[in-house]
């Protein structure tokens, strides 16, 4: 009984990881795209630079990637204020939650 309740809890810890790392790559890529279109990028220019974000490792905390992001869009003479990549970032957050949660991270 006990070693089905330690399975149960790995299993449930698996789970839980592979959906937090679903919505963190969906989180990056939806973000990147919005950056990039504030960067009047389209098409497969957005593409690249959203996954960029995506696989970029050194991007996984939000300080980092708010960084990069707000970097990137000065560099292309689109400065943007603080609130408003925050806010950016937030709905990247719960947009992903929702297409993560709404179709199983296996969809991703």
């Amino acid at each position: 009984m006990l070693e089905e309740r330690e399975r149960a809890i790995e299993a449930k810890f698996a789970h839980d990881e592979s959906v937090r790392f679903a919505v963190q790559a969906r989180r990056a890529k939806l973000f990147g795209l919005w950056a990039a279109h504030r960067r009047q990028q389209s098409g497969l220019a957005a593409h690249h630079y959203a996954l960029g974000l995506v696989t970029d490792l050194g991007l996984r905390q939000d300080d980092a990637l708010l960084h990069r992001v707000t970097t990137d869009l000065i560099a292309a003479g689109t400065p943007i204020s603080d609130q408003e990549i925050a806010a950016a970032l937030r709905m990247a957050t719960v947009r992903a939650v929702a297409i993560v949660i709404g179709r199983g991270a296996s969809e991703i």
